[in-house]
C-alpha cells in the first residue's frame, strides 16, 4: 500500500479525512476537516517497528477485497457518508463508497487511523518499559572564603526507582541514599506478576495524555523531582524530568504506581511462600483453625506445606501439654498488625491428622 484516504461526510458538521502516505522513511498520517478548524488537524510519522506494526494491523482487514459500493436499505438522517481509495503497490487504485452502511471492521479501520494520527510521541507500538524515578537533593554550604562569594554543591541524598520491563519479566526495586545508609536493590522475575505490574502502570502513565520529554535546568534544580522514562521497542525513550513539590499530575501518577508496587510486592512474596512450601525448606506461616463449629477462630503457626481449608490438624491448647483437633478454616493468612499475643507465644501446629483419626 502506497496511499490511503478515507473521507467521511456526516449529515451534521465538517468532512472529515485521513490521508496515510508511505514515505521513504516511513508512513505518514494525517488528519483534516473541510471546512479547516484550529482544533481539526493532527499528524504523525511512523517509522521503524511502529511501521511495520501499522501495516500488519491494516493488512488484517483485507481493504482490497471490501466491496465497491455499501447502500443503506433505508435512509437514515444522521447517518454518514464515505469514500475510501486505496492504492497498492502496483500503482493500482482502488475505491469503496457507502451511504450509511458500512463493511463489518469499518469502525476497526477508523479506530485503528484514530489511534495511529493521535499515538503519543509517533509510537504505534506500545512502550516495552518504564522507569519512575523520585530523586531529592542536599545542598551543601561549604565556609566562606576569601571574597563576598560562597561554593555551592548538590549532591543526591536519596532516589527511589521503579523499573518495569515486561520484555525481559523483569522489576526493579531501588533505593539509594547518602551514606551512611546503604543502597538496596530488589529484582524480581515472576512473568505473571510482572505483566499484571506492566498493566496497571500503563494504565497510569496514560492518564498523563501525550508524553514529550522535558528535563529539568541542570543549573537550577528542584529540591526534588519526579523524572518518568518510557522506553519504546522502536526510537528514543520520553524522559519526562518536573518539580516534585509543585506537579500534582506526576505526583498522582507516582502514587499509583506505588500502590501498585507494593501489591506486586505482596502478590510476590505470597506466591514465594507457595514455592517454598512446595520445594523447601518450608517456610513458617499463620492459619487459622476451628474447634467444632465454633463461634471463634484461632491463630495458629505451622510449617506444614500444602495445608488446605478443610484439613484437620492437631494442635496444642491450654499451659498443660493437652491437644485438640481443629478443622482449618483458613490456610494462608497474612501476619497480623496487631497479634492477639506476643508473636513468640502463639502456638504451633503439632501434626496433620490422619483421614481414619477417631479423635476427631
Amino acid at each position: 500500500m502506497n496511499r490511503l484516504r478515507l473521507s467521511l461526510t456526516g449529515f451534521f458538521g465538517p468532512n472529515e479525512h485521513y490521508l496515510v502516505t508511505e514515505q521513504h522513511d516511513g508512513i505518514k498520517i494525517t488528519y483534516s476537516v473541510d471546512p479547516p478548524m484550529l482544533d481539526g488537524l493532527a499528524d504523525n510519522v511512523l517509522t521503524g517497528e511502529d511501521v511495520v506494526a501499522f501495516k500488519e494491523e491494516l493488512a488484517k482487514l483485507e481493504l482490497i477485497k471490501w466491496q465497491q459500493q455499501y447502500v443503506a436499505t433505508a435512509p437514515i438522517m444522521d447517518g454518514t457518508q464515505w469514500s475510501l481509495q486505496v492504492t497498492d503497490d502496483t500503482g493500482s487504485t482502488h475505491e469503496h463508497v457507502g451511504d450509511n452502511a458500512y463493511p463489518p471492521n469499518f469502525n476497526r479501520l477508523l479506530s485503528l487511523l484514530k489511534y495511529a494520527v493521535t499515538a503519543p510521541g509517533g509510537h504505534f507500538v506500545p512502550p516495552s518499559a518504564w522507569q519512575l524515578d523520585f530523586v531529592r537533593f542536599a545542598t551543601l554550604r561549604l565556609p566562606k572564603f576569601a571574597g563576598p562569594t560562597r561554593f555551592l554543591s548538590r549532591q543526591l541524598q536519596y532516589r527511589q526507582t521503579y523499573l518495569i520491563d515486561p520484555t525481559h519479566d523483569l522489576v526493579v526495586i531501588k533505593t539509594q541514599a547518602a551514606e551512611p545508609l546503604n543502597d538496596h536493590e530488589v529484582t524480581y522475575h515472576d512473568p505473571q506478576l510482572v505483566a499484571n505490574l506492566a498493566e496497571a502502570v500503563a494504565e497510569a502513565v496514560s492518564k498523563l495524555g501525550e508524553l514529550k520529554t522535558t528535563l529539568v535546568d541542570p543549573a537550577l534544580p528542584p529540591n526534588s523531582i519526579f523524572a518518568l522514562t518510557v522506553q519504546y521497542p522502536h526510537g528514543k525513550p520520553t524522559r519526562i524530568q518536573v518539580n516534585a513539590e509543585l506537579d500534582a499530575d506526576m505526583k498522582s501518577l507516582w502514587q499509583a504506581i506505588t500502590e501498585a508496587v507494593h501489591e506486586f510486592q505482596v502478590a510476590s512474596e505470597r506466591r514465594n511462600v507457595g514455592d517454598a512450601t512446595t520445594f523447601g525448606p518450608h517456610i513458617m506461616h499463620y492459619i487459622k483453625v476451628n474447634f467444632h463449629h465454633s463461634a471463634k477462630d484461632y491463630l495458629y503457626k505451622t510449617d506444614l506445606p500444602d495445608l488446605e481449608e478443610g484439613d484437620v490438624v492437631i494442635v496444642p491448647v491450654g499451659e498443660e501439654g493437652r491437644t485438640l483437633h481443629a478443622e482449618v478454616v483458613d490456610a494462608q493468612v497474612a501476619a497480623p498488625v496487631y497479634f492477639p499475643v506476643p508473636p513468640h507465644k502463639i502456638k504451633q501446629v503439632i501434626a496433620l491428622a490422619d483421614d481414619d483419626d477417631d479423635d476427631w
